[in-house]
């Protein structure tokens, strides 16, 4: 074989491999939809703001399947956030209620998340991010506007 052939065939093999790496470099961590999107997704569901409820509920299902060395205090603040989460999203839903207590249940279960130790780092800033938004969100009254934030 010639050095022309070899090296052609090496960048071959590799380039595949160059181009899976940056699609899996953070598999498990993909925050595209803070970059990306309208923060709240206002103006979908007549601006009702919910997205940022569904993004919490995903995000903490998330970040609960990769939380291997929780002990019982963390995952019950997973199961209560995840449980109050979707108890407020369905009665929004289904009737229009904005269940403020609720929703600060489950802040209150993320923030404690958001500081403990067991959880993985880049998982708690995720989580602390979904805090921050949602408490946006409940200060906006459900329409993911905040006033008094600017």
């Amino acid at each position: 074989m010639t050095i022309r052939r070899v090296a052609l065939m090496t960048a071959l093999m590799v380039a595949p491999m160059m181009a899976q790496w940056g699609r899996t470099a953070n598999r498990g961590y993909d925050d595209r939809g803070y970059r990306d999107n309208d923060r709240y997704e206002t103006g979908r569901r007549g601006g009702s703001g919910i997205g940022a409820v569904e993004r919490a509920v995903q995000n903490l299902r998330s970040a609960s399947s990769r939380a291997y060395r929780l002990d019982g205090h963390e995952r019950k603040h997973f199961e209560r956030a995840m449980s109050d989460l979707d108890r407020f999203r369905d009665n929004w839903q289904r009737s229009g209620s904005f269940d403020r207590g609720r929703l600060d249940s489950a802040i209150s279960n993320m923030a404690d998340l958001a500081r403990a130790d067991r959880v993985n780092p880049r998982d708690r800033a995720l989580i602390g991010r979904d805090v921050n938004m949602l408490r946006d969100f409940r200060n906006g009254g459900g329409n993911g506007n905040n006033p008094d934030r600017w």
